[in-house]
């Protein structure tokens, strides 16, 4: 009897410690979208590097041929994207703020 009580209880702590862990893992995460565009249009190839203000998320990136950029795991909270040229100079930046799982925000930057 102790033996299955044993085993019962250790059966139980690991599908809470398992449980535990997924929710840990399964942070809640948005979409960021954005365009970079300048007086000649749009800006194409330019990398750009999402950071988050609360956690250690960065991500990078790089402008398609319409000057567009997203990044679909960025987490819950304060996140600052920034724009550069080839040769590491911030050309522009945004913020934003995800609030909930699953949000899409758009930033629309400009180069001046």
């Amino acid at each position: 009897m102790i033996r299955h009580t044993a085993r019962a209880l250790l059966v139980v702590a690991v599908m809470v410690s398992a449980a535990a862990i997924g929710r840990a893992q399964a942070a809640p995460r948005g979409t960021v979208n954005g365009t970079v565009t300048g007086s000649g249009g749009p800006f194409v190839g330019s990398p750009v590097v999402i950071n988050s203000a609360s956690s250690s998320y960065t991500a990078t990136s790089t402008t398609n041929q319409n000057g567009d950029f997203t990044f679909t795991d960025a987490p819950v909270g304060g996140i600052e994207v920034k724009v550069y040229d080839a040769q590491g100079n911030v050309l522009v930046s945004g913020t934003g703020n995800i609030r909930f799982q699953g949000e899409v925000i758009t930033l629309v930057l400009r180069v001046t």
